[in-house]
């Protein structure tokens, strides 16, 4: 007798797929929304993304953790559970964070952030990483269901299209808010639609007798399950890690979020979607030169152009990720296991993301993540190998390619690229022309045995040589902190430099004769220090500092003069105390307000300042927030009408003059670029600083008219707001 139909029968495949679609392009275009909604609060720090990312990696597991504890119930309570927890979910919407979240300042800033994400989103984000796993076991347990992982891979790819669409077709044309309304109702269109495959599948768990008694095998060993979460976890840590890198070094953008992020998501479309896609010898030689060519890029980090950086870590990244993923991929299980597949993999995602954002920036006092993760990758990989080894004939060629890597290694330690480094790299091409031939299994693990030595030693004497004069190393959710001493090259002697990340952001000479003496970005012939020395003549001023850094622009106090210091990061306080003495030969009073200084000049009165100097750096750049028409009309209400707002603008990625160039028309000021090349024997730096003001006559004083120049502007730039802003539009 034919057993009756299951109402999973008459779900059709096309909506299992449509709602898993959904629901992965909105949950990951709602990660970079949020991220970007309160980016202001927490003032721009490039940790934002990577705890925003902890935090749906974290909301993803228990997502998961939940698809598989109500796979296991019967089908009716399934559907009622589910179809609750969607109709209160609505209570969230629209997510719109509540102001009352925003910090106080001097705490830190994490527990915050992610109590805000759960507070705002937490609820939805969960519905949604629930719904892949959740609707594959339906559709597994459906007659002709049986290949659900292809569901995975089209949920990774609607994943990517939410991002991707997200800095191309969302953020440049949405306001903040009409992307959080956007969402919010595409969102309840998710509900609807996920409740009536809830609803219609909820007999999936029943199937008939002969396919339940046949077919089942053992459930995957411990190692493999120990195994699943660790490819995961080095997949996530590698991605998180990277972002860090960039972000940090150039500049806290959805772009930066997005892009990684997107690569990461398409090995995970490719090596699910078909076992063609992941080509184990070909990636094994591609990795192999993806590891020490980013172990020397992030050595050498500062000589690397922005659209450079960018594209090569973006495609040795997705190399890596290939990896990690086809690796998966060759050992998923059968469909039977696939919501406890689904579960490890996602808690070996949170394992990486918790390191990262979570242990590191408390464990760590420098930005050890990356070569770590480096090195542990390159270990992994040789372990997949050992692994699977089989016996050939490979002492000569797995001794060519180690030989020719340690090569090229002991070349980089002397920071030489000569005729050694070139034998190198053609014995190291041998060695792996020749493992190949051996068997593709055994060209990776040849290929991973030189490399786990050769990038750990690197990466450690690189990272030692990095830090290991420094006086103070500091690190906290805004960052890594250096100081060091080092010689000047002139005749003034060594100096003492506060450096974050790869920018510097403060240096002072050590002796005595010289401390006061004003270096960096703040010399008397930048635009800052041509300003201040034009206003001095007439008579007391209070100045307005945003940004302390080693505390430079106190040299320029009087007794007569009162200077207001605003300062987000408190190790940059501690090391300006501390390590440095510009506050303390301060001639002048000065109030220092930790906190981000948006919020703490929206709370205070009118300080009529003669001068504000916005100085605060993420990055090599300003925050957004910092350059925004509200925060402009800010400074306006506590400068004097005729005083003088000057804005750092150097960096070498952005074009942030003409930004600032729209603020000061709104409100009806003058804007000019005041450009210094700077002088290095008395370690003067390089700088560009704009500076407004409807004084009469400011910009025509001699001193300034012979170097301020107007500001070109860029076609189709708009005034950026806290609802609307576009880096693409000024990238250099």
């Amino acid at each position: 007798m034919r057993e009756p139909l299951s109402s999973s029968q008459r779900v059709p495949a096309v909506l299992f797929g449509a709602t898993i679609l959904l629901s992965a392009f909105l949950l990951f275009q709602v990660q970079p929304l949020l991220a970007k909604l309160i980016l202001p609060w927490f003032g721009g720090a490039a940790a934002v993304w990577t705890s925003c990312l902890l935090f749906f990696q974290v909301a993803l597991l228990a997502g998961y953790a939940y698809a598989h504890w109500l796979s296991q119930q019967a089908g009716t309570r399934q559907a009622v559970i589910h179809l609750a927890l969607l109709a209160l979910s609505l209570l969230f919407l629209p997510i719109l964070p509540a102001p009352w979240w925003k910090p106080a300042g001097g705490q830190d800033p994490l527990w915050r952030l992610l109590g805000l994400l759960a507070a705002t989103a937490g609820l939805p984000y969960f519905l949604l990483s629930s719904t892949s796993p959740l609707l594959q076991a339906w559709y597994s347990r459906s007659p002709g269901g049986a290949r659900p992982y292809r569901f995975f891979a089209l949920s990774n790819a609607g994943a990517m299209a939410g991002l991707l669409t997200y800095p191309v077709l969302v953020e440049p044309y949405l306001t903040n808010r009409q992307q959080a309304w956007m969402w919010s109702i595409s969102y309840g269109v998710f509900v609807l639609v996920c409740a009536v495959v809830a609803w219609r599948a909820r007999g999936a768990r029943r199937e008939p007798p002969a396919a339940a008694a046949v077919g089942i095998t053992a459930p995957p060993g411990l190692p493999d399950r120990l195994l699943w979460m660790v490819l995961a976890a080095c997949a996530s840590a590698l991605l998180l890690s990277v972002t860090n890198h960039l972000t940090q070094n150039i500049a806290a953008i959805p772009f930066l979020w997005v892009l990684p992020l997107s690569l990461y998501l398409l090995s995970f479309i490719l090596c699910f979607d078909s076992d063609r896609w992941y080509r184990r010898g070909l990636f094994a030689c591609l990795a192999a030169v993806a590891l020490p060519a980013v172990a020397y890029a992030i050595a050498d980090s500062d000589n690397i152009s922005a659209p450079a950086a960018i594209t090569f870590f973006g495609a040795t990244m997705f190399v890596l990720f290939m990896v990690c993923h086809g690796e998966l991929a060759r050992r998923r299980p059968r469909p039977a296991y696939l919501t406890s597949f689904y579960l490890l993999v996602s808690a070996g995602g949170a394992t990486g993301g918790l390191f990262i954002g979570l242990t590191a920036p408390y464990l760590f006092n420098a930005l050890y993540d990356l070569p770590l993760v480096l090195s542990l990758t390159s270990f992994l990989f040789l372990y997949l190998l050992w692994r699977e080894r089989r016996p050939g004939r490979l002492l000569r060629p797995i001794l060519l390619t180690i030989m020719g890597l340690l090569m090229a290694y002991c070349e980089l330690l002397t920071e030489r690229l000569g005729p050694p480094a070139i034998l190198g790299a053609g014995l190291l091409a041998l060695g792996v022309f020749w493992t190949s031939r051996e068997g593709e299994s055994i060209a990776l693990y040849a290929l991973a045995v030189g490399l786990a030595a050769g990038m750990a030693g690197y990466l450690a004497h690189n990272t030692w040589r990095s830090i290991g004069q420094s006086r103070v190393l500091a690190r906290n959710f805004y960052g890594v902190l250096v100081v060091y001493d080092q010689e000047s090259g002139g005749g003034m002697g060594p100096t003492r430099v506060l450096r974050s990340g790869t920018i510097e952001h403060g240096e002072q000479f050590l002796r005595p004769q010289h401390q006061r003496y004003p270096t960096a970005y703040y010399a008397g012939n930048s635009g800052v220090g041509l300003a201040l020395q034009a206003l001095m003549k007439r008579g007391a001023m209070n100045v307005g500092m945003i940004g302390l850094g080693a505390g430079t622009l106190t040299t320029y106090a009087r007794p007569i003069d009162h200077y207001y210091i605003y300062e987000i990061n408190p190790n940059v306080v501690k090391a300006a105390q501390t390590q440095f003495t510009f506050l303390q030969n301060c001639l002048g009073p000065y109030d220092l307000l930790l906190g981000d200084a948006r919020l703490s000049l929206e709370r205070e009165p009118s300080r009529q300042f003669d001068l504000l100097a916005v100085d605060a750096f993420s990055g090599d750049a300003i925050p957004v927030h910092l350059l925004s028409r509200e925060a402009v009309g800010l400074y306006w209400r506590h400068l004097k009408p005729e005083g003088v707002l000057a804005v750092h603008v150097s960096n070498r990625y952005l074009s942030l003059g003409p930004v600032v160039a729209l603020g000061a028309l709104e409100n009806h000021k003058r804007a000019r670029l005041v450009p210094y090349r700077g002088a290095d024997d008395k370690r003067e730096a390089a700088s560009d600083w704009v500076l407004v003001t409807s004084r009469p006559g400011f910009f025509e004083l001699p001193e300034i008219s012979v170097v301020a120049r107007p500001i070109e502007s860029i076609p189709g730039l708009r005034t950026w707001t806290d609802d609307y802003s576009n880096l693409y539009r000024v990238l250099r």
